[in-house]
């Protein structure tokens, strides 16, 4: 998807999903007051802006200046790994946190239908990164996929 000199608004209560790669240019923007997730890479050229208090969320690279959107979180890591007992080790790292409640952490064997195993309560503000891991042991049999949810006070 590719934006010259115009202006997508997302309004509180709005969702708008991106799959495949964003490049904004030209003084393009973004004003993100609901929420905004790009599954793929975010480009911002010629003065182009991401603004908003809402939830923005990009799964690929961000490449230019542009990007104001206050997140919640700022994820590093996440990593699930297989250990004894066929338990699964879920890791994440964080490196900045505002606001937050707490995550959730949810299992599916069919990457569709997810089941909520865990809530993890968060330090809430920080700068600084954290580490935070659980244990499940008791994975379904076959693939298993997770989803880690991240909640604000509000509960958004």
């Amino acid at each position: 998807m590719t934006v010259s000199a115009s202006t997508i608004i997302v309004s509180p209560g709005d969702s708008l999903i991106i799959t495949g790669n964003v490049s904004l240019s030209g003084g393009s923007s973004i004003q993100d007051n609901g929420y905004l997730k790009i599954i793929g890479n975010l480009n911002l050229t010629g003065n182009s802006t991401v603004t908003g208090s809402g939830h923005g969320i990009v799964t690929g690279v961000t490449t230019g200046t542009g990007w104001t959107t206050t997140l919640p979180v700022t994820l590093v890591s996440l990593e699930a790994t297989v250990g004894k007992n066929n338990s699964v080790g879920i890791r994440w790292e964080t490196a900045s946190e505002i606001n937050n409640a707490h995550f959730d952490l949810s299992r599916s064997s069919n990457g569709i239908d997810f089941k909520n195993i865990a809530t993890i309560r968060e330090v809430g503000n920080s700068t600084i990164v954290h580490d935070y891991s659980y244990s499940d042991k008791n994975p379904s049999e076959g693939l298993n996929y997770y989803r880690l949810k991240q909640v604000d006070y509000d509960g958004r």
